[in-house]
């Protein structure tokens, strides 16, 4: 007979959660180096996927408690006493598991009313997302605390009927909300500027949670009564996939390359919605992120200037923003091909604040970025 604190006694499922948890950790602490490398202060997803974070290290405590007082061998083999410690540890893992896959799906909805949502009605589709999860998460800790006996609803144990039908629900619902946010983030894409494949990749990368779908599924069908009274250890590791993916994926997606699209810098604002760029009047920097503009002089025709035109060949205003591409990346800039620039430095009105910021003309010279005549 097993006794209490006997060690490991399920070492493929510690294994499994320990690694699980430390990659989620790295992704974790990527998300927080690359936005507190650049932001100004700590946004509410921050705070969200920072709450999922110690939650998932909570429910990882509790797994391991259950497991050092002998789940994982046979039931008969357990003392009455480890019986009781390993019910409330798991009861306490399985609330621990919805606040911190909650908490992953709030930070998303706060990140698209941050950094995504672009006007009034953008803004009211964002927040109705994040209400929606934070809906979820609350509905989804009731359903799973109060269940069997109210005194003791520890004792209802995963294997039951009634534990496996809260589960469908709590996990469907739960992958309703993921859904629902894919289809904001592809709605929000889809009104840039810029090429098919781009928008596609953009949108593949922001909605990669979706993949949460083939873990969730598994868990679900190895929680079956049948399953999990033949083997437990399946539905046991897979909580643990979804717990550390949930936190891989919503820190994937606050990487700079996939938010770069999105940052409001880009549509005319004067600083980085997403806090992740910054903008400044150093030199080296402004060359480094903006276009080089500058008046050209055509060789058939001095006196005449095309527009300024940005994406797909939409007309840009005098003072609009400067693009966030750099120097290299212009396939047709004017010195390039012959063409000479005149810029009269004491002549140009800068807004004071901005530096590189606007794009300013003279009294007689017109800004512009096309094509060479």
């Amino acid at each position: 007979m097993s006794q209490a604190g006997s060690g490991n006694t399920s070492p493929v499922l510690t294994t499994v959660a320990v690694l699980i948890f430390i990659w989620a950790i790295v992704a974790f602490l990527i998300r927080l180096y690359v936005k507190l490398s650049r932001a100004e202060g700590v946004n509410a997803d921050d705070g969200a996927i920072s709450g999922a974070v110690i939650a998932a290290l909570a429910q990882l405590v509790t797994v391991c408690y259950a497991v050092h007082h002998g789940y994982g061998t046979s039931w008969e083999d357990v003392s009455p006493g480890d019986r009781k410690s390993i019910v409330t540890a798991l009861f306490a893992s399985q609330i621990i598991y919805v606040i911190s896959i909650g908490a992953t799906r709030i930070s998303i909805g706060y990140f698209t009313t941050s950094v995504l949502a672009r006007d009034a009605s953008s803004l009211l589709i964002a927040r109705t997302l994040t209400g929606f999860c934070a809906t979820w998460t609350i509905a989804s800790i009731f359903l799973i605390a109060l269940r069997g006996d109210l005194s003791e609803p520890w004792n209802t144990l995963n294997g039951s009927e009634t534990m496996w039908i809260r589960w469908v629900i709590v996990d469907a619902t739960g992958f309703a909300c993921d859904i629902a946010a894919a289809a904001v983030v592809a709605y929000f894409v889809s009104s840039l500027e810029m090429n098919l494949s781009k928008k596609l990749t953009v949108c593949g990368i922001l909605n990669s949670r979706l993949l949460l779908g083939i873990p969730i599924a598994l868990r679900l069908y190895f929680l079956r009564p049948e399953q999990f009274e033949k083997n437990d250890l399946p539905a046991d590791i897979l909580t643990q996939v979804v717990v550390g993916t949930a936190i891989i994926f919503a820190s994937l997606i606050c990487l700079k390359p996939f938010l770069r699209p999105f940052d409001e810098a880009a549509f005319g604002s004067k600083a980085s919605r997403s806090g992740l760029f910054r903008y400044t009047n150093d030199q080296d920097t402004s060359r480094e992120q903006y276009y080089e503009l500058s008046a050209a002089r055509s060789g058939r025709n001095n006196d005449t200037m095309n527009s300024a035109r940005g994406a797909k060949g939409r007309r840009l205003s005098d003072d609009e923003a400067p693009l966030t591409e750099k120097v290299a990346e212009l396939p047709t800039r004017p010195d390039a091909v012959g063409h000479q620039a005149d810029v009269k430095s004491g002549m140009m009105q800068g807004n004071g604040k901005g530096g590189g910021k606007s794009i300013s003309k003279t009294q007689s010279w017109h800004v512009t970025v096309g094509e060479a005549r």
